[in-house]
């Protein structure tokens, strides 16, 4: 209890099962942005492209990509934010999320793998499905992702800040492969 937002968003971490619901992260952020002592005004306020365009040159950047993912009858999209140029939206028809997706397959077994009744079979299951989802999220947008981007580079490593939304925040990027 107490500190900013009181207790509208405090867990009882150490007596019950956690549980976060799909508007934790939106929560959080109101909270924040409607703290009285004004730390926070204008938080949540959108950026415009110009500034975010600075801030990708300011830090060497090479483009703001937002990675949002489709159900199973709408596919994925990437917009991108180059440092310079035009913002762009790519398609990503692979990008699907829903039950049975490789995403959802890797959530479900993430949390039997990682329960505290876990057994050896769901840890193999979770580490087929890590194998799984990571293969999926370099051929559903990694590549097509790494040929926009790449063009910004000039011959080096590209560097584009990922920002996934809904379930890909728990896609281990870093594990990705081509």
């Amino acid at each position: 209890t107490g500190g900013v937002g009181g207790s509208s968003l405090t867990v009882p971490w150490a007596t019950e099962a956690i549980t976060i619901s799909d508007d934790l992260r939106h929560r959080v952020l109101t909270v924040l942005a409607d703290n009285d002592d004004g730390r926070f005004s204008g938080f949540l306020d959108p950026s415009d492209t110009a500034t975010i365009q600075a801030a990708l040159r300011k830090q060497a950047s090479d483009a703001l990509v937002y990675l949002s993912p489709g159900d199973p009858t709408t596919p994925g999209t990437a917009v991108i934010v180059p440092a310079l140029g035009d913002v762009m939206v790519l398609p990503l028809p692979e990008m699907r999320g829903g039950a049975g997706s490789p995403i959802d397959r890797y959530v479900r077994s993430y949390s039997g793998a990682h329960g505290p009744d876990s057994t050896a079979t769901d840890r193999a299951d979770w580490r087929a499905a890590l194998d799984e989802v990571t293969d999926w999220a370099w051929r559903c947008a990694g590549a097509d992702l790494l040929a926009v981007t790449g063009r910004f580079a000039d011959g080096r490593a590209v560097r584009p800040v990922l920002v996934p939304v809904g379930l890909l925040p728990v896609v281990p990027r870093h594990a990705g492969r081509p």
